[in-house]
């Protein structure tokens, strides 16, 4: 069990360590609201490694089930970080982690009902393992539906944005070029092929020929435009209104501030 555990240890410890010193090299640093849900993940490690225990003294094969869910995301957590600790090292480790999901549920309920009937004469004691579990889990929350603030990626795309993208792809675009998380909608979702650099070439005053439209949106001067796991790339206005004014702005849409531009590239 130690050295089961040791790689995932090891990779929480990148990841803390990443959060000042950058570990990762051209990667965003790990953000600080990650380490707000670190004592809730504490103690769901703490029910796995119990659950686990409990796992190995069974007759059956439950203890071969769990460890085989559990080795695949550990080489792959370890071959991240023998890979290198550079952005796909880092996507490696993080996304591993994912997949210790479904094997942690399992250990985690073991270990929850083993404990709710080994405290059965203890109603405090029952409360307070409850208590906990529950808060526990709420205090993971933002894992879900606060991205943005706790890894530095944001997930979600509103309707103004789909909208926009749909009224793309009934315009039968050949080819458009805007931000990753836009690129990867519009490719997913309407089949039209993408390029996720825009924001990099305008930065770096790049040439952006041979696409026939773009999509920019207005916060790519203030949160900036994602490139994970790279650091967002935040635009100059100067850069950003001077692309507008040099091209066709077909289409507007959100809020001040939040808006999405839909714009024909003039060659």
């Amino acid at each position: 069990m130690a050295k089961a555990v040791l790689p995932p240890v090891l990779g929480f410890a990148l990841l803390l360590g990443n959060a000042s010193t950058n570990l990762f090299v051209g990667t965003a640093t790990t953000q600080p609201a990650f380490f707000q849900v670190l004592p809730a993940i504490m103690v769901f490690a703490a029910f796995g490694v119990a659950g686990f225990q409990l796992t190995r003294r069974t007759t059956n094969r439950a203890n071969d089930l769990m460890v085989s869910m559990i080795v695949a995301p550990v080489a792959l957590i370890v071959f991240g970080m023998l890979h290198g600790l550079d952005p796909e090292g880092l996507l490696l480790v993080y996304r591993a982690f994912d997949f210790l999901d479904y094997a942690l549920a399992v250990l985690i309920a073991v270990a929850f009902v083993a404990g709710w009937k080994g405290l059965a004469r203890f109603r405090p004691a029952r409360a307070f393992l409850m208590t906990g579990l529950v808060l526990s889990l709420i205090a993971t929350a933002p894992m879900a539906w606060n991205t943005p603030a706790v890894f530095g990626v944001q997930n979600v795309t509103t309707t103004d944005e789909f909208q926009t993208l749909a009224l793309l792809g009934s315009l039968g675009a050949p080819n458009v070029t805007t931000d990753q998380r836009l690129a990867d909608v519009g490719r997913m979702w309407f089949g039209y092929s993408t390029d996720g650099l825009l924001p990099l070439r305008l930065r770096d005053n790049e040439s952006i020929g041979g696409f026939a439209y773009a999509l920019v949106l207005e916060e790519w001067m203030t949160a900036g435009a994602q490139v994970h796991p790279a650091p967002n790339v935040v635009l100059a206005p100067t850069v950003f209104f001077a692309f507008l004014q040099a091209n066709q702005v077909m289409f507007v849409a959100g809020p001040e501030g939040h808006r999405i531009f839909l714009v024909r590239l003039i060659v």
